[in-house]
């Protein structure tokens, strides 16, 4: 039976609803134990403790405690009661549901390479399918093997000192360099806390069809303006 290590590190408080959602999800993953599904276990570090720390240290806890996939959830994400069983139903090495940036602009925090090496987001992402993120995926949840865990040098998780490039990003990169895969379910889906409201895909689509109405009336806009050979 498949082992999982679960950890949340909370550096003050998980708000109501990411810890309802938590707690339905463990009592789901009791009823997959009794079932012989898997078994799942919890660490939460905190509080006041850095996640790239609390992260490193469940990390190591999850390769010497005999864990098959650690689980990483943020303390203000909301999950789907079922989302253990479907990503780990994919058998990959790396995998993460669909979620987004919580402030503006809300984006898609799965990514890909352009041409010239940079990380961008995967703005038109696969619905409700499997898809590889060549650039990685956030680690606000995420799936990961313990084989990709034991390939990684120490520190596993490194603070990123490029702007543009956070840790997560950058243990995507590394974990690619050795050979590993990085994916996303969209079918599943999960919300990120934003003032007390959670920030998902029917957000996320509402604010980027929006975008682009805007983009295109500039477009139409501006089209207008070359025939009267006014700059735009």
């Amino acid at each position: 039976m498949p082992r999982i290590l679960a950890t949340v590190p909370v550096y003050h408080a998980v708000e109501p609803s990411p810890y309802i959602t938590h707690l339905i999800m463990s009592w789901v993953a009791g009823k997959a134990e009794a079932r012989g599904k898997y078994a799942l276990r919890w660490c939460v570090p905190g509080p006041k403790i850095k996640t790239v720390i609390a992260r490193n240290h469940v990390s190591q806890l999850a390769m010497t405690g005999g864990a098959d996939f650690l689980l990483l959830i943020d303390d203000d994400m909301v999950v789907p009661f079922d989302m253990v069983e479907k990503l780990m139903a994919h058998d990959v090495d790396i995998i993460s549901p669909i979620f987004f940036r919580s402030n503006t602009p809300i984006e898609p925090l799965v990514f890909d390479i352009d041409r010239n090496g940079n990380t961008m987001p995967i703005m038109d992402y696969p619905k409700n399918s499997l898809f590889e993120t060549p650039g990685g995926s956030g680690t606000g949840v995420m799936l990961i093997k313990r084989k990709v865990l034991v390939a990684m040098e120490v520190p596993i998780w490194r603070g990123s000192i490029d702007p543009t490039v956070g840790e997560d990003v950058l243990f995507c990169r590394r974990a690619r360099a050795l050979g590993f895969r990085s994916w996303c379910d969209s079918a599943v889906k999960v919300s990120q806390m934003s003032v007390g409201f959670p920030v998902g895909e029917s957000q996320y689509l509402e604010s980027h069809s929006s975008n682009v109405r805007k983009a295109s009336n500039l477009e139409r806009f501006e089209l207008k303006l070359e025939e009267f050979d006014i700059p735009a």
